[in-house]
Order: structure tokens, then sequence, then C-alpha cells
């Protein structure tokens, strides 16, 4: 008896401590001067995100201390990684992706306050691959000449917010190319002086549907286009637009479809100036509400359908 009692007692001992490590990884840090032999906490952090992550548990959070740069990390569980307000987190791309999210099921993946620099590399900034929802909070994506700033390229539900992304071939692209929905809500953006298109939103087979909905932003000097959807071989690809500043690009606004897709944008209180095309529409639909400012624009391609308020 007395061994048994031993025995329950040291698997509950082992058990409690356990417990408490674990409760220990709910917050994580990393520093300029951290060590990855560390345990990542607040007095002895970290020195990389990739592993303060391996240290955490799903759904808690890694916090950056100091102002530094730090490596290209991937994410394969629900978590928040941030910089706080004032802290400068510069994730320094070399090669391959910055910030690889292969998330599970319904996910959760919060990034804050990061910026994501290329240094030479041909991957992406950002790339969402998997997961339930991903937050990107007042980051940047800088840089991305022969890729994407910010690439989604499999179902969910997305929200930016208050983020940049400049200086990539395209600032945001969505493209899903298998059965499912993709969802993406976009406030206070910036996607200006990229390469070629600041948003591109692509849905590629029947059964694919992306729908966003972006307002308060700006998509500016972008060569190709500021905003454009399209949908291929059945798929669905739709695009709300509101109150946002189209401006000096190749084409402000444009909506494609082939193969049987539905390729559709609507604008709201936008305005769209001093691009060479205003709104370039062949074969997919632009629906327009009657408080638009489109002018200075070199022509305009198609002809909008009329947007009315509900």
């Amino acid at each position: 008896m007395k061994t048994l009692q031993f025995a329950l007692g040291s698997i509950l001992f082992v058990a409690f401590f356990a417990t408490v490590s674990m409760a220990q990884n709910g917050r994580t840090f990393v520093s300029e001067a951290g060590l990855d032999t560390n345990p990542c906490s607040l007095t002895s952090p970290c020195r990389t995100f990739g592993q303060a992550i391996s240290v955490t548990n799903a759904g808690g959070e890694v916090v950056v201390l100091t102002s530094a740069g730090y490596g290209p990390f991937a994410i394969n569980k629900a978590i928040t990684v941030e910089a706080p307000a004032g802290v400068y987190a510069g994730i320094t791309v070399t090669s391959g992706d910055g910030i690889d999210i292969n998330a599970q099921g319904n996910d959760v993946v919060i990034l804050r306050g990061l910026t994501v620099n290329n240094q030479g590399s041909g991957g992406n900034g950002i790339v969402f691959n998997t997961g339930g929802t991903l937050h990107i909070e007042s980051c940047i994506a800088n840089g991305f000449s022969s890729n994407n700033g910010i690439a989604i390229n499999g179902p969910g539900s997305i929200v930016i917010k208050d983020t940049i992304a400049r200086g990539n071939d395209t600032g945001i692209q969505v493209t899903l190319s298998a059965a499912g929905t993709a969802s993406i809500a976009m406030d206070q953006l910036h996607l200006d002086a990229n390469v070629s298109a600041g948003l591109v939103m692509v849905s590629t087979v029947s059964g694919a549907v992306v729908q966003g909905a972006i307002r308060n932003s700006s998509a500016s000097n972008n060569p190709a286009v500021g905003m454009q959807v399209i949908g291929n071989s059945s798929g669905i690809a739709v695009l709300n637009i509101a109150n946002c500043l189209i401006t000096n690009n190749g084409t402000g606004v444009e909506a494609d479809q082939t193969t049987g897709g539905t390729g559709t944008e609507s604008i709201s209180d936008c305005i769209i100036t001093n691009n060479q095309n205003g709104f370039f529409i062949m074969a997919g639909t632009i629906s327009s509400l009657a408080n638009n400012t489109l002018t200075g624009n070199v022509l305009n391609t198609g002809t909008l359908t009329p947007l009315i308020a509900h």
C-alpha cells in the first residue's frame, strides 16, 4: 500500500510541476540580448521567435522586449507574436519567406507590430497557407519585389488592419486554388509603390470563393493595377471597396472573369483619379455607387453598373 501511495504521490508531483511549467509558457519573450538556451521568460528571454514559439503553449503569446532585428520564423499553432508600441521588431529576410503560417483547423494567429523587410530573398513577406483566422495588425511588408508582401494561399478568415505593403511585386495577393472560402477584411491599409499591383484576389477552381472588403485605404503608384479581382474556371472572386484613394496606377480598379468564373467589385465613396485606366472591365462587373469621384483618368474601359444603396 505504501508503495502504491508513493507511486501515486510521485505521479501527482510530476503532473503538478508539469502543469505549472505549461502555465508559465503561456507567455514568452524575445530580446536582442536574449539567448535561445534561455527559458524565454521575462527575466531570461530568448533571441529568436522560432525558439520562443516552440516553448509557448498553443493560444499563448510571444512578446518582443527590445528593438532589434529578428530572423524569419514559421507558425504551426494558435499564437500571438507581438511587438508593443515603441518597440521595433524587424524580420530581415535573406532567403525564403519572412513568416510562414501553417496552423491547424480553427487556430487563431495574431501578428502585431512587426516589420518584414526583404534583403535579397525571392520569397514572400507573410504567407498564410492554413489555419482558422489570421489577424495582421500594424505590420509592414516591404521590398519583396519578386513576390508578394502578404500572400493568402488558403481558406480562412483574414483580418488586416493598419498595415503597409510597399515595394513588393504585389502588395497583397489572395489566391484560392481549392474549394473553400477565404474571407478578407481590410481596414486602413497602404498598398502603395509596389512593382506591379496593390491588391489582387484570384479564385481559380469551382467551389473556391474569395470574398473581400476594404475601406479607409490607399492603393497608389502601382504600375499594373491598384485593386483587381479575377474569377477563373468557375471560381468566385468578390471585392467591396469603400472610402479608398486609388491614384497614379496603371489601372485603378479591375474586374476579370474567365471560363465560367465570376469576378465582381463594388466601389463606394472612393476617389479614383490620375490613373491610366480609372476602371477596366472586360468580362467582369464593377458596380458603382453615385458618391464616387472618378476624375483625371486618361481613359476608362467598359461600363460601370449602377449600385443602389439599401
